[in-house]
């Protein structure tokens, strides 16, 4: 696995004020477009107040300064809003942000920014609440059919205590988080596993490959992390079937966002 429990740089960066109000500057078309590791760590910048409604999160590879910043606002008749910045500077324009679509039903438009000549993307982030633990999906066009990919295809967030959320967060115990299902993609089946026992790391018992997972501080006390992120099989920069760089950061972004309205519901 890709995963490691080295904790990031926390050095103060330059730049760390974020914007005024809760307005969202977005990025021209530009070639600076990230590409991020398969392990990120998320903490709190350190001039957060603990009880203001708008929050700064220092993104990083372990042991690393920054490579993003996400500033988190908390709307009084909304579920808020993430903008994410590249780098530790959040006065520089959002290269993917965030916006509340419908408050009753927790609905969420996720938007990448336009860069490198493409076109902005917005999706919709859904919550699925209907029988059993609730589930999080939203849809992305991937590689191109030409180039052996297979257009849109559907992502979704589902509760795990398996492997991959343990080994991501390192403490050698299992970890309750969430890991996220590539749905249209190849399938492959264990026989051998049985009620999702011995399933093989990286696939579901339903034989779908996980392709990200997240580990937050929901139910930790008073950890020093926010939350830690990790790609998987062809989620990973330069694997095999690599989903691509648009797609890590939705990933991404939809991991913040979900884990900003499960805390708004207190």
């Amino acid at each position: 696995m890709p995963f490691t429990d080295k904790e990031p740089n926390t050095t103060l960066p330059s730049h760390t004020t974020p914007p005024s109000g809760a307005d969202i500057k977005t990025t021209p078309s530009s070639s600076s477009f990230p590409d991020l590791p398969s392990t990120l760590v998320v903490t709190r910048a350190p001039e957060n107040s603990r009880w203001a409604r708008s929050s700064t999160h220092w993104i990083s590879p372990p042991s690393s300064p920054p490579v993003l910043t996400s500033y988190h606002h908390i709307g009084l008749s909304s579920t808020g809003s993430i903008a994410i910045h590249a780098g530790a500077d959040t006065r520089t324009p959002a290269i993917a942000s965030t916006k509340s679509e419908n408050a009753l039903r927790e609905r969420s438009t996720l938007t990448i920014a336009a860069h490198d000549g493409l076109a902005a993307i917005s999706e919709r982030l859904d919550v699925h609440k209907s029988f059993g633990p609730e589930q999080w999906s939203f849809v992305l066009a991937v590689r191109p059919a030409e180039e052996g990919g297979t257009g849109v295809e559907k992502f979704e967030w589902r509760s795990t205590t398996g492997p991959e959320t343990t080994t991501l967060w390192g403490t050698g115990t299992s970890t309750r988080g969430w890991k996220l299902v590539r749905m249209n993609g190849p399938q492959r089946w264990d026989s051998s596993a049985k009620g999702g026992e011995g399933r093989t790391a990286g696939w579901t018992r339903d034989g779908k490959e996980i392709v990200a997972v997240w580990v937050d501080d929901e139910f930790k006390m008073f950890p020093a992390i926010v939350a830690k992120f990790g790609a998987l099989g062809s989620g990973v920069a330069g694997a095999q079937g690599d989903l691509g760089k648009e797609w890590r950061v939705m990933a991404l972004l939809s991991a913040l966002r979900m884990r900003q309205i499960r805390k708004n519901r207190g």
